[in-house]
């Protein structure tokens, strides 16, 4: 009866012990293995951000097509509804600069000096007389007059400003040229004469805007006007015309 007990009590052990391995291993199996939820779940999260992507993809590629119709739409007010779409297919959207007051670099391409840079020099004549200081405040000290010397500093960053504007889609710009950069005052002739280093800038300007698709409209003249051109009896007594 020993011998017989004894195996039997084996093969129930190795019974039990088989049991609770499966249970061990269908536990361990669970856990690494995701449940039916959370298939779904993920699933669903997939899906979303492929749409997502989708959605951002197309508003890209229309606020990148030189429209700012949608751009405005946008953050116009914070409005975000159909009814804020005022401007019409075609519409041109525009920006506008001054040559002084964004191109800075005074010292570059052999430029001149305007009336504006002798207007804001502390030693210059113009400096005491017309007052170019700000008041603050009754009985506060005047702000420091604010010369073009370096704008925004245009002359080196025009390109990426204008890869800027194509992104917000601008179609056109309005830029004024500074006669100090493009000619210099020539005193035996009396005149101004083309001044190739200005030139060449200008010509790059131009073809920046050309490769980034927008229209350039000049201002011939915004009162940047040469100061040894001023300096010139005719224009400084207003008795006639110099030729530029």
């Amino acid at each position: 009866v020993a011998p017989l007990f004894a195996a039997h009590h084996h093969t129930i052990k190795a019974a039990l012990l088989t049991e609770m391995d499966t249970q061990t291993f269908m536990a361990r199996t669970t856990r690494s293995c995701p449940s039916r939820a959370t298939r779904t779940a993920v699933g669903i999260i997939m899906v979303a951000f492929v749409l997502l992507t989708g959605v951002f993809t197309y508003h890209a590629i229309q606020i990148g097509s030189n429209r700012g119709t949608l751009l405005w739409t946008r953050w116009n007010s914070g409005r975000h509804d159909s009814s804020s779409k005022c401007f019409p297919v075609g519409f041109d959207w525009a920006v506008a600069t001054a040559a002084y007051q964004v191109e800075g670099a005074v010292s570059k391409d052999h430029r001149g000096r305007s009336i504006w840079d002798v207007c804001c020099d502390p030693k210059g004549p113009w400096f005491g007389k017309l007052k170019p200081g700000v008041p603050t405040a009754p009985g506060q000290p005047s702000l420091p007059a604010v010369c073009g010397d370096e704008g925004i500093n245009m002359r080196y960053t025009f390109e990426d400003d204008f890869q800027t504007m194509r992104h917000m889609g601008v179609d056109s710009y309005r830029l004024s040229i500074s006669w100090n950069r493009l000619m210099l005052w020539d005193a035996k002739k009396k005149s101004m004469v083309p001044n190739p280093a200005g030139i060449a800038y200008y010509h790059q300007l131009f073809r920046s805007l050309s490769r980034h698709a927008i229209r350039a409209l000049v201002t011939l003249y915004h009162w940047d006007l040469p100061y040894d051109l001023y300096l010139d009896t005719q224009i400084k007594h207003g008795a006639g015309t110099t030729r530029l």
